[in-house]
């Protein structure tokens, strides 16, 4: 889409733990809601993703965030959990805004168990793919060593990203209405 707007829209929710909690929502022009750590993509539906980045920074330790996954119509399609190292994830020029699609974003893809970096997708040896209700992916990210490693109820699926830069934030994005999820930060 031409003309889609970079510009971010911040929009403050409470989490779990009573914390004041910061996203920045991205592409303005496709709806996200936030509540009380629940991210609800909104319709209409018009073929783009739409995506939040938590201003939290981690630039040293071990921190992770699980994600919930609260609510579908069609198994979590296209939704993806991960980092980028741009507070504002940068919409690609056809106006999606995913984590994973950019050379700053590195992203968990739970449909089919694979990873997004750059647009390129890489399957997963371990584990199989489904994105369900009720799955609980844990994305945890070793700053000391700049790695990315995912955990799927409970199944350790490893290191899947090295490398990382100095600096990531958290990233969410989703692509049906009504896909509803519920971020959870370990610290």
């Amino acid at each position: 889409m031409e003309g889609t707007s970079k510009t971010a829209d911040a929009t403050a929710i409470t989490a779990v733990r009573g914390v004041q909690q910061q996203w920045t929502c991205v592409a303005p022009h496709t709806k996200l809601h936030v509540h009380q750590s629940v991210i609800t993509r909104l319709e209409p539906f018009d073929f783009t993703h739409a995506a939040v980045v938590h201003q939290r920074k981690y630039t040293a330790g071990v921190h992770s965030f699980t994600v919930e996954l609260v609510a579908s119509e069609r198994t979590f399609n296209f939704a993806c959990f991960g980092v980028t190292s741009n507070p504002q994830l940068p919409t690609c020029d056809d106006g999606h805004a995913a984590v994973g699609l950019t050379d700053d974003s590195w992203a968990y893809y739970p449909l089919n168990n694979g990873v997004f970096h750059d647009c390129e997708y890489t399957k997963l040896a371990t584990g199989d793919g489904r994105g369900a209700v009720n799955d609980k992916i844990m994305i945890t990210v070793d700053m000391d060593h700049h790695t990315m490693s995912v955990t799927v109820n409970g199944q350790h699926r490893g290191v899947v990203y090295r490398d990382l830069p100095a600096a990531v934030y958290p990233a969410i994005s989703l692509w049906y209405p009504y896909d509803k999820v519920k971020v959870t930060f370990a610290d």
